[in-house]
């Protein structure tokens, strides 16, 4: 990289460049129908940010009253069939990226928080489930979600383990579990690459795995916005670079992708240089036919 006159900030971010979705209007929510499950594993990455008492972030519906919520204290709580259980310990912060996993097989229903058992509730969920909701809190700002995933089975304790810690880079497709799942949504709008075919919509999200799409509704049906998704967010949040005048930054690396961010485009170039890899292995790096 190399800059050519005054200072400027360099973002980089080694990472997938993908997107999530903001609710950016009060009552609106995502949601979508599926065929009836009696168990099922719900899991996703949610940022709170801004106004994050009594929320509604995940609904199950079809079956009895299902919902994953916050306190009016920025606690979370999960309410089944009447039955509210509140974990007491760890306060949700605006601005923090978390991934929450609910399982129920009907009588065991838990809440995990980035992977670890945060509450159970024993309340009766042996109902049917045929639908997901997300957002929709009534005068409230509901958050930005990324990658959701939904099971037709209740994930054990290891498997959901599993699912965060691999999910970091892993594909949920890759999961242990794979054969058990229903729907993925992304939340990609394909603004910095086209991942997908058919891009995810303001009003619509594409189910990646089943045709189980999450569709826009309720309040005024305010469009919604994409913004960075966790890991790029995270990755702008931990790799700045300044560069000043005529100032070079070298980073031998191999990568098939770099995203990069700066304030000003203006005199900044970038270099890229193939050198000193071997040409029987430049296909790990790009791909075959390069090397021929």
């Amino acid at each position: 990289f190399e800059k050519s006159s005054t200072s400027h900030e360099v973002h980089l971010a080694f990472c997938e460049p993908k997107r999530a979705i903001d609710f950016t209007g009060t009552t609106e929510y995502l949601t979508t129908a599926f065929t009836s499950v009696s168990q099922f594993t719900v899991s996703g990455w949610i940022k709170m940010d801004g106004l994050i008492t009594n929320l509604r972030l995940i609904q199950m519906t079809g079956g009895v009253d299902f919902r994953l919520q916050t306190t009016g204290t920025s606690f979370l709580r999960l309410i089944i069939n009447g039955t509210t259980e509140t974990d007491t310990v760890t306060s949700m912060n605006s601005g923090d990226w978390i991934n929450v996993t609910i399982t129920s097989n009907g009588t065991q229903n838990n809440l995990f928080l980035n992977g670890q058992l945060l509450i159970s509730n024993s309340g009766d969920a042996s109902g049917g489930f045929d639908g997901l909701d997300i957002g929709g809190s009534a005068g409230g700002y509901d958050g930005i979600y990324d990658e959701l995933t939904l099971f037709s089975t209740a994930l054990s304790d290891a498997e959901v383990s599993e699912l965060y810690n691999a999910g970091k880079t892993l594909k949920t497709t890759s999961h242990s579990r794979a054969s058990d799942l229903v729907s993925r949504w992304d939340f990609e709008d394909n603004n910095y690459k086209n991942f997908y075919s058919t891009p995810d919509t303001t009003t619509l999200i594409h189910d990646r795995v089943s045709g189980n799409n999450l569709s826009l509704t309720g309040g005024t049906s305010t469009p919604l916005t994409f913004v960075n998704g966790r890991l790029m967010e995270n990755a702008f949040a931990s790799h700045k670079v300044t560069l000043t005048d005529h100032q070079e930054i070298h980073l031998p690396f191999k990568t098939k992708g770099l995203v990069w961010h700066l304030t000003h485009a203006d005199d900044f170039s970038l270099f890229a240089s193939l050198t000193n890899i071997p040409a029987n292995r430049m296909y790990e790096l790009t791909g075959p036919g390069i090397d021929e």
